[in-house]
């Protein structure tokens, strides 16, 4: 009814958005850009013209909005994102932080949130669109990720806005979003590194993981325990894909990991978790309520365990 025009293709089932939107590369032809949306996001006047024009303004390759909340659009939700050294991401704003200007200049970020992203039709092509194993969460990290490993930047332009529902959870309580999460960032470390970095990278992750599945089994957290060891079956049952994607990569690297290192957050987002406070006045990112909740657990648990715990961490 608002566009006659348009050109609808429908899919039997639901086999996930990276799928869905791969449906692009058969049915299109000729674009010099795609715009990749979620369904719950609504676009200011004017924004996919200014991406457009900061794509080819900063040769990049990816660009994304400024996303706000739908019901406030004052408050910011993201402005591109970050990761740590293991795939953790990190946002660049405050869980509840209002915009009053603070990130209106263009800036290069390690990745977009999959609500909005303008891509180069020819990279997408060549990146042979999203990774269709990932049906749901992390498939807007290992899209960007790899594109940066073939050369290509990624940018947010602010002029242009965006608002985003982001409930996937409530309107899909069946999927397990942690466990999906922790698989899909897995196989993206696994796929995008280097060899080089992944000789000292996995056993890290390895430890991290044996000390997740302590921590889950340590405060009755079930699913997060079968999470942490079920990313390594997981990926581990489809090592031969993994292995054929990572060599297909390879044929297109032009940016090193030393390169990208720049763009990620220091340290290990996990172990940071413990070693920043609250501090008075402020609002609390969704870091900080896990990592305080944590720290609460420590503190308030039965000795034995609280030592068990931290000598795990440690």
């Amino acid at each position: 009814a608002a566009c006659p025009a348009a050109f609808v293709r429908r899919i039997d089932g639901n086999p996930g958005f990276g799928a869905a939107a791969n449906e692009v590369l058969e049915t299109v032809e000729g674009a010099s850009y795609l715009l990749l949306c979620h369904d719950d996001v609504a676009l200011n006047p004017g924004a996919v013209t200014a991406m457009v024009d900061e794509a080819s303004r900063s040769n990049a390759g990816l660009v994304g909005p400024k996303l706000s909340g739908w019901d406030d659009p004052r408050e910011l939700q993201a402005v591109g994102m970050t990761i740590d050294r293991t795939g953790h991401p990190s946002s660049y704003v405050e869980e509840g932080e209002y915009d009053q200007g603070q990130h209106d200049g263009v800036r290069e970020v390690f990745f977009l949130p999959g609500g909005c992203q303008l891509i180069r039709a020819d990279l997408f092509s060549t990146l042979g669109g999203f990774d269709t194993a990932m049906r749901f969460y992390g498939e807007d990290l290992d899209l960007c990720w790899r594109a940066r490993v073939a050369g290509a930047r990624a940018v947010v332009a602010p002029v242009a806005q965006a608002r985003h529902v982001a409930d996937l959870p409530a309107r899909r309580p069946d999927l397990d979003g942690y466990r999906l999460a922790e698989r899909h960032r897995l196989r993206t470390v696994l796929t995008c590194y280097g060899l080089g970095t992944l000789i000292w990278l996995v056993p890290v992750l390895l430890v991290m993981s044996v000390v997740d599945f302590v921590g889950g089994v340590a405060t009755a957290r079930g699913g997060r325990a079968r999470a942490a060891l079920g990313a390594w079956t997981w990926n581990l049952a489809r090592i031969g894909p993994l292995l054929a994607r990572r060599r297909r990569l390879s044929g297109m690297r032009h940016t090193s990991d030393k390169d990208l290192r720049a763009l990620q957050s220091q340290g290990f987002a996990r172990v940071q978790a413990f070693q920043v406070r609250d501090r008075p006045g402020e609002r609390r990112s969704s870091v900080t309520t896990v990592r305080q909740g944590m720290i609460d657990f420590v503190r308030s648990g039965p000795s034995g365990v609280a030592t068990a715990v931290w000598v795990a961490g440690l």
